[in-house]
């Protein structure tokens, strides 16, 4: 490599370890670390601020204005409190809460959908005498994947859509493409959490820090409205030959006109460092692009997978998945995606396979606490400690990695 990558690898990997210590934001990190290349010359004011106006980081922008009214008209609430019922055991109470959270986190941002459950399941919890540590951790990762289904599930799929059309010059994913994998791995994770939860996950009393009144929700004429809105938004982004940015931004400005959610609550519910962390992420991306560094880094995994296809798909997941238990799921996407790309174009085959693995390994991060958001969300409410995810989560991890290496070949061929 030359000394131009060699200085960009070396910024990065001083902000994962910055990361790893759980000290500083992502935000923070990721923001000094852009500066220093800027600084450095390694890349340009145009590259730095490129994710800023990137199509995936405004469609998970609008989002949440969507979501805001979603839940400020209580339509979520709604159908939590409907679906939920009476639980018989933990193992009924963890049915239960799987058929709202795969219906709804699909078509929701991850990290909303865990925020407006908690309370809720906490409260209903608790009436019930139910254990929240055999609950949050299920949440948390049913939530994930089930977030694999469309492509609007997880930020993750909109940011490896987005890299694949401006990086790869190809059309990226349909809206219901992914679930060909996200289908298998939520049924995966579904298994895992109702079989080994008693066994593997801590039965503690945790103090509930959540109102303990009634889930019961009022159903008004906006609530209705809102649900329709959403269905709108699926079928237009689905069928309408309509891009997910424009449907989203029809959806967001037809919540704010209808009073589903008034603009002072639309933005605030946006998740500002959330966005720049993703914006930011992707310049990282580009000095590896840029510098050489992600053509030198994919040489070496040919020589070292002797030029398999396969065993070099499942080094990019390896590499990922390890990568995405101290950094966010969306930087590590951004940064693994250049090298997955010139890994396939050395290799002459499809990109596509490639840029799953990246997507399913980016969100995959099952063994701790810090790699994605929606894990450090439940870790309190759940009385959870850092070991709890490492006992649960690496079987688990273990598990979607072999299922995604196996299928994702079969679906998007070399």
């Amino acid at each position: 490599m030359t000394s131009e990558a060699w200085s960009a690898v070396a910024v990065i990997v001083s902000c994962v370890l910055l990361l790893a210590t759980n000290r500083f934001s992502a935000s923070i990190v990721l923001s000094a670390g852009v500066v220093v290349l800027l600084a450095a010359g390694l890349i340009t004011p145009h590259q730095a601020l490129a994710g800023f106006v990137n199509e995936g980081m405004i469609t998970v922008g609008v989002l949440y204005v969507v979501v805001a009214g979603l839940q400020q008209t209580g339509a979520i609430g709604w159908m939590v409190d409907t679906i939920l019922g009476v639980p018989r055991s933990i193992r009924h109470a963890q049915w239960r809460m799987t058929l709202p959270v795969v219906t709804i986190s699909p078509f929701v941002n991850n990290t909303p959908v865990v925020a407006m459950f908690t309370p809720a399941i906490s409260a209903w919890a608790r009436r019930y005498q139910i254990p929240l540590s055999q609950l949050m951790i299920p949440l948390a990762f049913l939530t994930t994947a089930s977030g694999l289904c469309t492509l609007i599930g997880s930020s993750t799929n909109l940011i490896v859509h987005a890299l694949l059309r401006d990086k790869a010059g190809l059309p990226g994913f349909s809206f219901w493409e992914l679930g060909w994998m996200g289908v298998p791995v939520t049924i995966t994770v579904l298994l895992y959490t109702i079989h080994w939860s008693n066994d593997r996950l801590p039965d503690r009393v945790v103090a509930c820090t959540f109102s303990d009144d009634r889930l019961e929700s009022t159903r008004s004429w906006r609530t209705s409205l809102s649900l329709a809105i959403l269905l709108g938004f699926v079928l237009l982004a689905t069928v309408g030959h309509v891009s997910t940015l424009r449907s989203a931004w029809i959806a967001a400005g037809l919540m704010l006109i209808t009073r589903c959610v008034s603009v002072t609550t639309a933005w605030r519910a946006v998740e500002w460092p959330v966005l720049l962390v993703i914006a930011i992420s992707f310049a990282l991306g580009t000095a590896l692009e840029a510098t050489g560094a992600a053509q030198s880094m994919a040489s070496a995994l040919i020589v070292l997978t002797r030029e398999n296809a396969l065993l070099s798909l499942a080094m990019i997941y390896l590499v990922t998945a390890l990568l995405t238990q101290i950094v966010t799921n969306n930087a590590t996407a951004a940064l693994m995606f250049p090298i997955a790309l010139a890994t396939a174009r050395d290799l002459q085959v499809s990109v596509m396979p490639f840029a799953v693995v990246v997507l399913v390994a980016s969100s995959a991060s099952f063994a701790t606490p810090i790699g994605y958001q929606t894990n450090l969300m439940v870790q309190q409410p759940g009385g959870y400690r850092f070991s709890d995810y490492i006992r649960f989560g690496w079987p688990l991890s273990l598990l979607v990695a072999g299922v995604t290496l196996a299928l994702t070949p079969l679906i998007w061929p070399f």
